[in-house]
């Protein structure tokens, strides 16, 4: 049996405008099965001009209609097909042109939507108190956790703004069918009922954003749980970054590199970059995932030329927004001793009192430089300010 899937083009709970479509599938050789979120499966069949579809609604929340209830339907010449919308409605359907209609006038069917009216309203509640809790779990993420441990932030917001859709989706539902019902009960034809005209608009704009959802799962989450966006590369490729402090420049004539190699009892893929296995290494590491904080990483460490080992370790953060970048401040320079000095072209600038680490702010950037040298690191703040500022 050959099947075909097809986008449901009408509103939830448009009950004129859903049976037409399915007669007018059924007319062309598609043949109802089920619903299956925003979608209608059909069979493939010779075509039925003569089939009607009428949407019966559900007495109880059942999951398929009661004994008696469907012998009746089929004792008038109709067959069940399928349930809609949350269980909240029966597709019948009859290829008999006589069959008597299922309701006999527009009151007797206002009478049966209270019960939907009710599971409507379970609906919009039940996504109010949803959208609460993710509000509530975003603002503790973004503002009382710590900054600089996000990796996967992309996914609370692109969720908050899901459940705040399925909400409208839901609220819209709830006040259409209370507007079909009062249509009905005025004596109006159901086939004249129109829903609000934004209903289509955000029931299509939600499930394309559940689409992408499960994109982002397809595609990000590999990525990020592979590594695939944090590579270690040579310290040269960063420069195509930002304006680069290099130990070669602070030590001068004489400087030897360490040579780039991994230890393959560690992993590639580690944020914190300043572990033993890492010591001698010079790298540079970026780690970028959509809507979370770019982190960089560069590591440089070697021998001066009168054989003394230093080291030079640069952290960059691009934060999501300049709010960030105070507690991420807070965060990097809670442990050592810091104190605020000021430097032209920065919000803010910190310094350690023995003089081997600065940490800077700068809009949603924060930076954070360590030395360990023969060197003093205070003749190149400008360069560290310039590194801050750099827009790539």
């Amino acid at each position: 049996m050959k099947t075909k899937w097809k986008w449901i083009p009408v509103p939830q709970y448009h009950i004129s405008a859903t049976e037409a479509w399915l007669s007018k599938m059924a007319a062309q050789g598609l043949l109802f099965q089920s619903f299956s979120g925003s979608f209608a499966k059909f069979e493939v069949s010779e075509p039925k001009p003569q089939r009607r579809y009428r949407l019966a609604v559900d007495p109880d929340y059942f999951k398929r209609p009661p004994e008696p209830m469907r012998e009746l339907y089929e004792q008038a010449g109709w067959r069940y097909v399928w349930h809609i919308w949350g269980q909240s409605f029966f597709v019948f359907y009859s290829d008999d042109p006589l069959a008597v209609e299922p309701y006999t006038d527009e009151q007797s069917r206002a009478d049966s939507l209270p019960q939907v009216v009710r599971i409507c309203r379970k609906e919009a509640a039940h996504s109010a108190w949803m959208l609460m809790v993710y509000v509530l779990m975003t603002y503790v993420y973004f503002f009382y956790l710590p900054v600089l441990s996000f990796t996967r932030s992309w996914i609370y917001p692109f969720l908050l703004f899901f459940v705040f859709l399925s909400f409208i989706s839901r609220l819209q539902n709830l006040f259409s069918i209370r507007r079909m019902k009062r249509w009905l009960e005025q004596g109006l034809s159901l086939g004249s009922f129109a829903p609000p005209k934004t209903q289509m608009a955000v029931q299509t704009v939600n499930w394309g954003l559940w689409a992408a959802l499960l994109l982002f799962v397809i595609v990000l989450l590999p990525i990020d749980f592979l590594n695939l966006d944090r590579p270690l590369m040579p310290l040269d490729q960063a420069t195509r970054e930002m304006e680069l402090l290099l130990l070669s420049d602070i030590e001068g004539p004489g400087y030897v590199p360490d040579g780039y190699e991994r230890y393959p009892s560690r992993p590639t893929d580690l944020v914190d970059c300043s572990q033993d296995a890492w010591t001698h290494n010079n790298y540079y590491q970026r780690i970028w995932f959509p809507l979370a904080p770019t982190q960089h990483f560069i590591e440089q460490s070697g021998k001066t030329s009168g054989g003394t080992r230093v080291r030079l370790s640069i952290h960059r953060y691009d934060l999501l927004y300049a709010g960030q970048a105070g507690k991420a401040l807070t965060e990097l320079t809670g442990e050592p001793s810091y104190h605020e000095i000021v430097i032209p072209g920065t919000d803010r600038f910190l310094v350690t009192d023995s003089g081997d680490a600065a940490c800077a702010a700068l809009g949603r950037r924060v930076i954070q430089v360590s030395y360990r040298g023969n060197q003093a690191l205070s003749d190149w703040y400008g360069q560290i300010v310039e590194m801050l500022r750099a827009e790539k």
